[in-house]
């Protein structure tokens, strides 16, 4: 059993304590070339075939090729493993040092102040990127229970809530916003005239997907290669 490291931005860390996400996805890098399903293999490693053609006679004749890709073990573990959530914290100026005063910004958005250690100043809480967290002050532990490969745009409804997405209703109604942009898309930039239901649940992931990887280039319209992997929290002494 191994530990490792994974990144959550505020939503998805308040889904994981409420229950509401048990699975994520992360985009395999670098994209592997095949085009159909991988298998994971004996050794850990995930491979798949992908076919190219192979120019004959002066290019008059074509062949079909077929190689092996690897997409390599994934990086986040495998079933039986343990992961950390690293996820913006902060403490108080006067206490870096103690633990118990550690503050985590998914859950406390408007903390409060704290004397500081001379005079009358008072210091403000202050804010630590996610990727700079001590894994001595993880509050979230994660044991995988599954990983698979598959195309972004394969994700089943099922696999939408279980990624922890929320649909806003009024009186049992579905609402969409209806504007949006390359770091905030809205489910209407993914929905076509006619859509059904399951279309409709689909598009607020895929405006989650693009909110954090479009500017990283991995669009949902371009159906990446991604790790899916699943979970579940556990206490961690």
């Amino acid at each position: 059993m191994k530990e490792r490291s994974i990144i959550f931005g505020g939503p998805m860390v308040r889904a994981i304590l409420e229950g509401r996400k048990t699975q994520t996805r992360r985009v395999i890098k670098p994209q592997p070339l095949c085009e159909e399903q991988p298998t994971l293999c004996d050794d850990g490693v995930w491979r798949g075939h992908y076919r190219h053609l192979v120019y004959t006679n002066g290019g008059q004749d074509t062949d079909v090729d077929v190689g092996v890709d690897e997409f390599g073990p994934c990086p986040y573990g495998r079933p039986g493993d343990l992961l950390w959530v690293r996820e913006t914290w902060g403490h108080y100026p006067a206490s870096l040092d103690e633990e118990e005063n550690v503050l985590y910004k998914a859950t406390c958005e408007n903390p409060p102040s704290w004397p500081a250690l001379r005079g009358d100043i008072t210091e403000y809480v202050v804010w630590h990127p996610s990727i700079f967290m001590p894994k001595k002050y993880a509050r979230l532990w994660l044991r995988i229970t599954n990983v698979r490969v598959e195309r972004v745009q394969d994700i089943s409804i099922k696999d939408v809530f279980n990624e922890g997405i929320q649909i806003s209703v009024n009186n049992g109604k579905p609402l969409l916003r209806l504007t949006g942009n390359k770091n905030n898309p809205s489910p209407t930039d993914y929905l076509q005239e006619d859509y059904t239901s399951d279309d409709f649940i689909r598009a607020h992931f895929a405006s989650l997907w693009d909110s954090l990887n479009a500017k990283r280039g991995h669009y949902w319209k371009s159906n990446p290669w991604a790790w899916c992997i699943s979970f579940e929290r556990i206490d961690h002494a």
